[in-house]
């Protein structure tokens, strides 16, 4: 069975107050989560469009892989970005944009283990 193709999309006047409200605060924590991980030693952050950001470890002591499985024991899931063209294998890292408290955790975490990393290698 063929699908049917409706007119064009459109928004019930009742929610898209709403929506915008949720864009704009969804634009606002994606602001504050870059500028927080842009603090953290040995990381670059990339700008985005889309609620994702791609973060360069540029310390050469961190490695994607170290840092995907330290967060993930600590029930923190990211994504490794060796699969993606055109990027160096172990040094990219995309992250999700989240809610407030969740950006905040993975920050302090991500910042952490960091650290860690770079005081082993020296």
């Amino acid at each position: 069975m063929a699908w049917r193709r409706h007119g064009p999309c459109f928004l019930v006047e009742e929610y898209r107050g709403q929506l915008l409200r949720s864009l704009e605060e969804l634009r606002e924590l994606k602001q504050e989560f870059e500028m927080q991980l842009g603090k953290i030693s040995g990381l670059r952050v990339y700008p985005a469009v889309a609620n994702f950001l791609l973060v360069e470890l540029v310390d050469t002591s961190l490695d994607a892989d170290a840092v995907y499985r330290r967060l993930g024991r600590s029930g923190l899931l990211i994504r490794v970005c060796d699969s993606f063209r055109g990027l160096a294998k172990g040094r990219f890292i995309r992250l999700a944009v989240r809610i407030r408290s969740e950006n905040e955790r993975l920050v302090a975490e991500l910042s952490a283990v960091c650290a860690e990393l770079s005081r082993r290698a020296a």
